[in-house]
């Protein structure tokens, strides 16, 4: 965008849903990474989509974050949305300060929590070759 904050001006929900619209004519699967700050659109958003996938880092700010969207997800919607939640960069220690998935599960009250491991070889590789790993 040649003016990136325009999601966020006052008629930048008009503009959102517009391009939604066009979007949603032309492919059948969409994904939209939401800001993490509240914006005029974003409970339409939440209420309108088919498939949640909410993805967090194991640090206590991203937790936070994503407990708080998935209760409010929930409390939007119910039990009538499909909510996927996802622990990025995740590494498995022996010791140290680090989340299990137990631990996960108890935090948002919620079984079945997928992972993504941290594979830094494979994020250099795929830097260094300007791919998407």
């Amino acid at each position: 965008f040649e003016r990136p904050q325009l999601p966020f001006e006052p008629h930048g929900a008009d503009f959102v849903f517009r391009l939604l619209d066009l979007v949603a004519y032309r492919f059948d699967d969409i994904v939209i990474d939401l800001p993490n700050i509240e914006t005029p659109w974003h409970n339409s958003v939440l209420q309108t989509s088919d498939e949640i996938f909410i993805v967090f880092e194991l640090n206590v700010a991203s937790l936070r974050q994503g407990k708080r969207l998935y209760k409010k997800i929930r409390e939007l919607r119910g039990n009538q949305v499909n909510i996927t939640l996802v622990a990025n960069k995740h590494k498995r220690k022996w010791f140290g300060n680090h989340f299990s998935r137990s631990e996960l599960e108890k935090i948002f009250k919620a079984p079945h929590i997928k992972s993504v491991a941290l594979d830094n070889a494979l994020l250099t590789d795929a830097l260094n070759r300007a791919i998407l790993p």
